[in-house]
């Protein structure tokens, strides 16, 4: 049975395993889509995660936002 919700609409780029997923490049693309909010969107993000009881993406969230204040 094919799972048709769970495609991408068409024309919608593919997610790549090549993406860089470094904290400077986090942080790099991210202050580029958010701007100055973008310390908020990481703690959305930490809160989230928390909320969710997941621990290790609430720790990298978590780690992400204080490199922001250093």
């Amino acid at each position: 049975m094919s799972h048709e919700i769970f495609k991408l609409p068409a024309g919608l780029p593919t997610p790549s395993m090549d993406v860089d997923t470094s904290d400077a490049d986090i942080i790099r693309r991210g202050r580029g889509l958010f701007g100055p909010e973008f310390s908020t969107a990481l703690a959305l993000c930490a809160l989230d995660a928390w909320l969710d009881a997941n621990d290790r993406e609430f720790r990298r969230w978590s780690a992400l936002f204080n490199k922001l204040r250093n």
